[in-house]
């Protein structure tokens, strides 16, 4: 019997769209446009602000804007090196 192509898309991930990731007047940029930039959803921004672990940010009204120096260095603050293993293993 043939197999039948398959109906359903390659992706569910929806098409990625356009973000404006240019600064404002002050040098900040939007949340959803740090996400997109660090390639996560704006969800997971939250909830790594809610666990006290994401980059800092700044409060503009209820909007949360990031200085794009300081998530750089949070994000180079969390590089971590390579572990080398002690265990020797033995060619048999």
């Amino acid at each position: 019997m043939p197999e039948r192509a398959s109906t359903k898309p390659a992706s569910t991930k929806p098409a990625p769209r356009h973000i404006d990731t240019s600064p404002d007047a002050f040098g900040l940029i939007s949340e959803p446009a740090i996400a997109a930039m660090l390639g996560r959803d704006v969800r997971t921004l939250q909830r790594w602000q809610a666990e006290r672990s994401g980059p800092p940010f700044i409060l503009v009204g209820s909007e949360r804007r990031y200085h794009p120096d300081h998530v750089r260095g949070w994000l180079m603050a969390k590089e971590q090196q390579p572990r080398t293993s002690r265990r020797v293993r033995k060619l048999v």
